[in-house]
């Protein structure tokens, strides 16, 4: 995880690709830097895909990457009981085949289109 200067945000970076290292001189501002394990979460659940949705899961935070993986969603506490999960999907119809094979009831909240008008 790093600061993308030039985009003005914390990403991902794959070690495997760092080709070489340049020293800038400057000091690094850490401002505000997220929790690397919830950034890698978010990106891996819904970095690539064109289609995502925000269901609200009745399971406590602990409770919630049982039914939805990490890998799959991101979770975040929406009140003592219950989760909100971004999910994304390759269409409308594969997401709404996921979360209707979940076997547990949900609201969906929001739903959006990447990368379209």
């Amino acid at each position: 995880m790093a600061r993308d200067v030039s985009r003005a945000q914390w990403r991902t970076f794959r070690a495997d690709r760092v080709d070489r290292l340049q020293p800038t001189g400057h000091p690094a501002d850490l401002t505000d830097p997220p929790d690397p394990a919830l950034l890698v979460s978010r990106n891996i659940a819904n970095g690539p895909y064109p289609r995502s949705a925000t269901v609200r899961v009745p399971l406590p935070l602990h409770q919630a990457p049982r039914i939805v993986p990490a890998t799959v969603g991101t979770h975040r506490p929406d009140g003592p009981n219950a989760t909100l999960v971004d999910i994304g999907g390759l269409d409308p119809d594969g997401l709404a085949r996921y979360l209707l094979g979940l076997a547990t009831p949900l609201r969906v909240l929001a739903r959006s289109r990447y990368g379209r008008p």
